[in-house]
């Protein structure tokens, strides 16, 4: 059991298939294997999941899946010093984890992605089963997924590990990021412009297949305001970046 006291997990989470329940639960008996942390779980409108094991759970009155408000809200009601952004869906090395702790508690970096940018895609069918009694990521050690290919692209999603001082100094998730995507990219571009040392640790992040709808894909009814926030963020100038953040009133004052 790996000592994370210091370490909030926050999973942002609503309920459109059984698919997410099932990943949620596989995820969790994951952390609390290996770890010996907080979790906190946020969930869109009223409780679904029905899921608790000693983790926090806070539910969200809105219409709309708004991911990046739900992140900032757990950061904020959160008692320790490095937050995990981790999604429902995905599993990584639990010495990985331990490694970008490491690499926080130390000064190293501000915000570290636990994995170097390989997305494996697990097949459902092929895989739950297996993982779910197991419980052991050394299962898939050799096996070669989409997403893990020389040609794919570089992920920046799936889970980071920051300091949370630092995470409210940039500015923290931009909520004008509503459901999926490109909050992601924007986040990582973000960090990155502003000075802040972005680092990765070596291996892979294993991603459960899962039923999709508007809020895991591209399709959904923001898609045309995110895509314009996000053109709007990367073409500004450090400063105007910096004068931009100052103004989103999600950000504790005393961080402007």
């Amino acid at each position: 059991m790996i000592n994370a006291k210091d370490v909030t997990f926050i999973i942002p989470v609503k309920y459109d298939h059984p698919d997410r329940k099932e990943n949620l639960e596989l995820t969790l008996k994951f952390i609390h294997k290996y770890f010996d942390t907080n979790i906190i779980i946020g969930e869109q409108g009223t409780m679904k999941f029905g899921i608790y094991n000693g983790e926090d759970y806070i539910t969200f009155p809105y219409d709309e899946f708004h991911r990046t408000k739900m992140l900032n809200q757990m950061v904020l009601v959160s008692n320790t010093s490095i937050i995990v952004n981790w999604d429902a869906d995905v599993l990584v090395n639990p010495e990985q984890l331990k490694l970008a702790f490491e690499v926080i508690r130390n000064g190293l970096a501000e915000f570290v992605y636990p994995y170097d940018g390989r997305f494996a895609r697990l097949n459902r069918k092929e895989w739950y089963p297996l993982l779910k009694r197991k419980l052991d990521l050394s299962l898939l050690e050799g096996c070669t997924f989409k997403g893990m290919y020389f040609t794919d692209k570089e992920s920046v999603g799936g889970a980071i590990v920051f300091d949370k001082k630092s995470f409210i100094k940039a500015g923290m998730e931009n909520e004008h990021f509503i459901s999926h995507a490109p909050e992601d990219v924007e986040r990582f571009w973000r960090f990155n412009a502003l000075g802040f040392k972005v680092e990765r640790v070596n291996g892979p992040i294993y991603h459960m297949d899962h039923w999709c709808g508007p809020d895991s894909g591209h399709g959904n009814d923001f898609k045309i305001i995110n895509r314009s926030e996000w053109r709007r963020v990367k073409n500004m100038s450090i400063q105007e970046l910096r004068d931009y953040i100052s103004t989103w009133p999600w950000v504790p004052t005393i961080q402007k």
